[in-house]
């Protein structure tokens, strides 16, 4: 899995199987090293599980900040700090190859780690590639965290991969401590996820990119929400 991604290259969850298969045999010398894989909390494990699925027999070491949860209220020097910090831990353990599992810290501190880590670094984006391709309506909604919204990131992906399509960005403060706290359905977790997707919905979007890896957790919760005809990508 350490050369099966290009060390400059973001991709989006739904993007991992392609990467995964493109570089499976490079790193053959570090075939027993393990893969090391950080988010701001318990939202990385969705990827952890995409990868376990893709190459299950990789070992996998996972570090969630959760004292620090959620990056997305964080500051950018912050989110730069703690990636720094445990991308180092997790190289010290041996780590052939880090994958960032967090939009938000890719957004904020994937180049500086790509400078000096010394192993391959994989971050993760929002899937606005695939979304624009996909709509039917040219309306694609885009829900994540404050400071992946407001990153300049995003507004790259969204100027090189969505032209003729209306994209709407959409925060969602508070979402990623509900399912820290183990909340992933039920009133309570409809009622916190309403505000954010009838906007939306109300703007004609057919395709909703779930832009944190917290998120996929919410899949159900949220299809059932947003309705059939509402496709998501994460």
């Amino acid at each position: 899995m350490a050369g099966a991604y290009p060390s400059g290259e973001n991709v989006s969850t739904s993007g991992l199987k392609e990467r995964a298969n493109l570089g499976v045999a490079r790193v053959t010398a570090l075939a027993n090293a393990p893969l090391g894989v950080f988010d701001s909390g318990l939202g990385g494990l969705s990827v952890v599980r995409e990868l376990w699925h893709l190459l299950p027999a990789e070992h996998i070491l996972y570090y969630a900040d959760s004292a620090y949860c959620p990056y997305g209220a964080r500051s950018p020097e912050e989110i730069r700090e703690r990636s720094a910090l445990i991308s180092r831990a997790l190289v010290k353990r041996g780590a052939k190859a880090l994958v960032v599992a967090c939009n938000t810290a890719s957004s904020v501190a994937i180049s500086d780690l790509r400078r000096f880590i010394g192993v391959p670094v994989v971050g993760l984006e929002p899937a606005v590639k695939p979304a624009a391709a996909l709509t039917k309506t040219g309306k694609v909604g885009i829900l994540a965290t404050t400071r992946t919204v407001a990153g300049e990131r995003l507004a790259q992906l969204i100027i090189r991969h969505a032209e003729g399509v209306e994209v709407l960005t959409m925060p969602a403060p508070g979402i990623v401590e509900l399912v820290e706290a183990g909340h992933t359905s039920g009133p309570r977790v409809e009622a916190a996820l309403r505000p954010f997707l009838d906007p939306l919905l109300a703007r004609g979007i057919d395709t909703l990119v779930l832009g944190c890896t917290h998120y996929p957790f919410l899949r159900e919760t949220i299809q059932g929400l947003v309705g059939p005809s509402v496709v998501l990508l994460d």
